[in-house]
């Protein structure tokens, strides 16, 4: 049975690795509790980041304006005897009443050890301790310190238990005004896209019509010597596939030799509408047949 009394104060620190909620014992600590709470709605935790990582604990930065002057409030029946326990630094631990609120550590074991040493104001509670854990699988340097350090976003009070905390707007103005200044962007310059040629192209392609080839031979528009200029060798195919559909075999070229072979040319055919060259002729032998 745990002799730890209930918890009055709740806080949740937004960080870059999630959120950590802390609950206070705010009536058992009240000193520091208020203290710690009066920096939370000052937004004075904001822009700190966990520099030290131990197997034991993760700790906040210590600020340059941290003041080691608050009392020891030690309690009989809150003791480090569990992980996620909430202390506040101290800057030593021989000597009485060094305590302060700016920067605090969670443990991540049992640290009896710390039992009358080091103040508990709170501890961390459900899930949101597993973010604690993200904090402390952090990449380390070769000095053991994070390469990207978990940073604290924002602190929201769920419950204050204090109902006179009010935020001096003096600090609050100033812990407000570094985030101002980085929120403000360079006006990037405008590039409008212009779909002109696009739309050049689609009304050029408007008239576009898909044609047959049985239409494209038919055009009128090509040139007349298109037929004679057709391969040969499609006419033997088209010629050989009425005989024999299953299978098309070209015919050899035929060599001229010269030994035997008159110098004239045996393939011209008068019959069709070709242009000839006298020399054309003058190479062609015509062989006259009787009539009958």
């Amino acid at each position: 049975m745990s002799l730890e009394p209930p918890t009055t104060a709740k806080v949740i620190f937004q960080t870059s690795r999630g959120p950590i909620e802390i609950q206070l014992w705010a009536k058992e600590i009240p000193t520091l509790s208020r203290a710690f709470l009066q920096r939370c709605v000052n937004k004075k935790f904001n822009g700190q980041k966990f520099t030290s990582i131990l197997k034991s604990l993760v700790q906040l930065e210590v600020p340059q304006d941290a003041q080691f002057d608050m009392r020891d409030e030690f309690n009989s029946r809150i003791r480090f005897g569990r992980r996620g326990s909430v202390g506040v630094a101290r800057k030593n631990e021989d000597s009485r009443n060094n305590h302060t609120v700016a920067s605090f550590f969670i443990t991540l074991v049992e640290l009896p050890s710390y039992n009358d040493k080091y103040t508990i104001i709170g501890r961390v509670e459900g899930e949101t301790f597993y973010n604690v854990i993200k904090i402390a699988d952090s990449e380390l340097d070769e000095n053991n310190v994070p390469v990207y350090p978990a940073v604290v976003k924002d602190v929201e009070i769920i419950t204050p238990y204090f109902d006179d905390l009010i935020a001096d707007e003096a600090e609050v103005s100033v812990q407000d005004e570094p985030s101002k200044k980085k929120s403000r962007k360079e006006k990037k310059p405008t590039i409008k896209l212009s779909y002109n040629e696009e739309e050049v192209d689609e009304e050029d392609h408007e008239d576009f019509k898909m044609k047959s080839a049985h239409e494209l031979l038919n055009d009128k528009r090509l040139s007349k010597k298109f037929k004679a200029n057709v391969p040969s060798a499609v006419e033997e195919f088209q010629k050989g596939s009425r005989s024999d559909k299953s299978q098309y075999t070209p015919k050899a070229p035929i060599k001229r030799d010269p030994t035997i072979d008159s110098d004239y040319d045996s393939y011209v055919d008068l019959s069709s509408d070709e242009d000839f060259e006298i020399s054309t002729l003058q190479n062609h032998r015509f062989i006259c047949k009787p009539l009958r």
